[in-house]
């Protein structure tokens, strides 16, 4: 009984362990699997200081300890206008002013005179980095800021790294250049092939990089910036200072609205159908009068053969 005991202590024992161990492993490798991400408030544009234990990997050794930070910052925002087409027009002045291009738009729907079809876009914004603030703030002189936000993603130790990678691969493709432009033995064809190939995958992965590279160099430069514009009546208000008693009265007198919404729905939608309804209730009345009718004829008959 004992020996099972301490059996089944030592198995759990090392369950235990292994958990744990587990555990650790994956903790160390979510912290080193995070790749450079801060957020809106960030240090200088150099790397003075900057302390590389927290990119999850080690920065290669610049020049005078300098290099330049390779920040990608992104932002969403979502206005209401009052005057659709004047704040089109404002946007896209705005745009060109801070030296940035209108990536992609979409404009839908129809002017308000239907409380239903209001018009709205979707803007994908390329500006250049230093003029991302200025822009999203220049934003609300025309625009009803409802809500924005904002991120930066530091890819430095990323970019460098396929920096020193398209170093190092040069330094192959130029040795394996070298050795294919000076190969003799046209008898080895197979081995001058090979050659050949392994060049040709070194410029191949060369372009690769540097189309990364190229990528990374565009979305440093300019931010992308999401702008959501919808057509509004009636501005929605900031509701977050209000007292308990404010928002018990603003939901009520939103549920009252939505209530004569509803019924003003259904009124039209009767309204929309009423000639049918009548001339459905035409037919069933003349119907209902030709079967009465009908029934006292077969009532009397029956009566006057009764008799």
């Amino acid at each position: 009984m004992k020996k099972r005991f301490f059996k089944y202590l030592t198995l759990a024992l090392a369950l235990i362990m292994s958990i744990a161990l587990l555990a650790s492993c994956a903790a160390r490798s979510k912290e080193a699997g995070n790749d450079f991400y801060v957020e809106e408030s960030m240090p200088s544009e150099k790397g003075e200081g900057f302390d590389n234990s927290s990119s999850g990997g080690s920065l290669p050794s610049i020049v005078g300890g300098e290099y330049e930070r390779k920040i990608i910052k992104t932002a969403n925002v979502t206005a209401e206008t009052k005057e659709f087409d004047n704040a089109i027009a404002y946007l896209e002045g705005l745009c060109a002013a801070n030296g940035g291009y209108i990536e992609s738009s979409s404009v839908r729907g129809k002017n308000y005179n239907s409380k239903y079809n209001y018009r709205y876009a979707n803007y994908t914004i390329r500006i250049p980095a230093e003029n991302l603030d200025t822009f999203t703030s220049e934003l609300g002189g025309t625009l009803n800021i409802v809500n924005s936000s904002s991120n930066a993603n530091e890819v430095t130790a990323r970019y460098y790294d396929i920096k020193s990678r398209i170093e190092v691969l040069e330094l192959q493709k130029a040795s394996l250049q070298e050795m294919y432009d000076n190969y003799t033995d046209y008898k080895d064809i197979k081995s001058l092939l090979d050659l050949q190939d392994k060049l040709f995958d070194v410029i191949a992965e060369i372009e690769s990089y540097q189309t990364q590279i190229k990528v990374y160099d565009d979305q440093v430069a300019y931010s992308t910036l999401t702008l959501y514009v919808n057509e509004v009546i009636d501005y929605t208000e900031d509701t977050e200072d209000d007292t308990f008693f404010e928002r018990l009265g603003n939901a009520f007198v939103g549920g009252w609205e939505t209530f004569v919404d509803i019924v003003s729905g259904i009124s039209v939608g009767i309204a929309y159908i009423l000639p049918e309804l009548v001339i459905a209730a035409v037919v069933v009345t003349l119907v209902l009068i030709l079967t009465r009718n009908k029934r006292r004829a077969k009532k009397a008959k029956k009566n006057e053969e009764n008799k």
